[in-house]
């Protein structure tokens, strides 16, 4: 039988810097900051983030 070891989440502050042409490919800021703190909360009430889940997301806010 293996025995596993607990793993331990720390929660840390995130800063974004993105230039305004990086947002305007995404709706403008708002609509980027939005699509931001979704995959941040999806991803802090462990679902998974891969690119599929970016990508997903970031089609709905076109």
């Amino acid at each position: 039988m293996t025995q596993t070891t607990p793993i331990k989440i720390v929660k840390i502050p995130v800063e974004v810097f993105v230039s305004e042409k990086y947002a305007q490919n995404y709706g403008g800021i708002n609509k980027l900051t939005a699509l931001l703190e979704d995959i941040l909360d999806r991803y802090g009430n462990e679902a998974y983030f891969d690119s599929d889940l970016m990508e997903m997301d970031s089609e709905e806010f076109e």
